[in-house]
């Protein structure tokens, strides 16, 4: 058996084997942690924000990422004016798609950030 085989993953995608993967891995862990924490209960809402702050702070000026994400999110939602934004905010899935896609820029910003520290460590 190929250690390729071993590798694939129940959607037929094969996960790769190398550094950057891996240390890709620990960071999302850590930030799942993060949040798994939250939603068990064992920290509370503030508290889950500071680490979520501390997070984008260690990597750059947060609300220059903030900015972006939200950017990005707007540009890829289609919304240029606020009479776009009402059109799209006033489906509720709409909104969750919306805040989950800056979720997904914030996460690829830090881990990104995170991976090439790791290089110079």
């Amino acid at each position: 058996m190929d250690i390729r085989d071993i590798m694939m993953e129940p959607t037929g995608i094969q996960r790769p084997d190398h550094p950057d993967f891996w240390k890709l891995s620990e960071i999302i862990l850590a930030l799942k942690a993060d949040t798994e924490e939250f939603s068990n209960g064992k920290i509370t809402q503030e508290e889950a924000t500071r680490r979520w702050e501390a997070h984008y702070a260690s990597v750059g000026d947060t609300d220059s990422i903030q900015y972006a994400a939200v950017q990005c999110g707007l540009q890829l939602a289609g919304i240029e004016t606020g009479a776009d934004w009402q059109a799209v905010m006033a489906n509720p899935a709409n909104h969750n798609a919306f805040v989950k896609t800056i979720q997904a820029y914030f996460d690829g910003f830090i881990m990104g950030a995170l991976l090439e520290r790791s290089r110079h460590e």
